[in-house]
């Protein structure tokens, strides 16, 4: 038994770790909200397991079509729930075209904490609503993420929840409080996990052996 554990732990070893998915929500919905300088965009969410983030995959969408503008991409600690403006990874590109698009973390992956809420936040420097433009796919049907939430930040004002224009009426924040993004966050589980994996495993494969031999 002690050499079986012993070939898991390895097997299971940090050095031939792999990316898991951690965290998900890939309903694209019925709206993509813009992202411009007068307003970021956040998705709050809570880890499953503890790692580095080696990597996000966020699915972009443009209007017919409008070229993409460039966006700052960056993981966030947070407060009550909130980005609270401690950027854990940041990074600026330009989305290339409709669809998920994969964020490479791992340099310098930031390590997040089982059952600590972070959040995926977007900036950007375009002026307007004119092109170029990029947008987040949301979806507003309900709280399908029950980790966290999607949110907006105006200049000067705090973070609130989403907060769409219906047909003839001006945004409130009960339009559609329980909206989420589309995002995927993936893991490199730390050690311990790994560990515990191994001695998990290992007693599986003890229980059969002594089931089958019986």
């Amino acid at each position: 038994m002690m050499a079986v554990l012993v070939a898991l732990v390895c097997w299971f070893s940090p050095q031939s770790a792999m990316a898991v998915l951690d965290q998900s929500q890939e309903n694209l919905g019925d709206s993509e909200i813009l992202v411009y300088d007068n307003r970021s965009l956040a998705q709050t969410f809570t880890a499953g397991i503890s790692g580095e983030l080696s990597g996000v995959d966020v699915y972009f969408e443009s209007v017919s079509s409008e070229a993409f503008g460039p966006v700052t991409f960056g993981i966030y600690t947070t407060s009550s729930g909130i980005p609270d403006g401690s950027a854990l990874w940041t990074s600026t590109f330009t989305p290339t075209a409709t669809g998920w698009h994969s964020v490479d973390t791992s340099s310098g992956a930031p390590v997040l904490v089982a059952s600590g809420t972070y959040a995926i936040v977007l900036t950007s420097t375009d002026s307007s609503f004119s092109a170029p433009n990029t947008r987040w796919a949301v979806d507003r049907s309900g709280n399908l993420y029950s980790g966290g939430s999607f949110m907006e930040k105006r200049i000067a004002e705090s973070w609130t929840p989403l907060t769409v224009i219906t047909s003839g009426t001006a945004p409130t924040s009960t339009d559609y409080p329980l909206a989420d993004a589309a995002f995927r966050t993936n893991i490199v589980p730390e050690p311990g996990t790994f560990i515990m994996l191994a001695i998990g495993t290992g007693f599986v494969f003890l229980f059969r052996r002594r089931r089958y031999a019986g």
